[in-house]
């Protein structure tokens, strides 16, 4: 599932449906992802946490290290 997915579906819930964030985080779908959290996720945030976002069925985080040269002090980013 893709992030904008999560957050029309979570919207659709809401707002169209009138349910409160505690009876949609009940709902098997969301896996006890806590209400605070899809909450977040529907205002716009994007959940950090690998075990939240494998509950969600969100791809995994990329990460970029930065790495600085010594001569020039600039940084250059470097997928891992």
């Amino acid at each position: 599932m893709e992030l904008d997915t999560l957050r029309a579906r979570l919207a659709y819930l809401h707002d169209e449906l009138c349910m409160t964030w505690r009876k949609i985080a009940e709902m098997e779908e969301f896996n006890k992802v806590s209400f605070g959290v899809l909450n977040g996720i529907y205002n716009g945030k994007e959940p950090t946490r690998d075990d939240i976002r494998e509950a969600l069925g969100l791809p995994a985080r990329e990460l970029i290290s930065q790495l600085r040269n010594r001569e020039t002090g600039r940084f250059s980013k470097r997928s891992e």
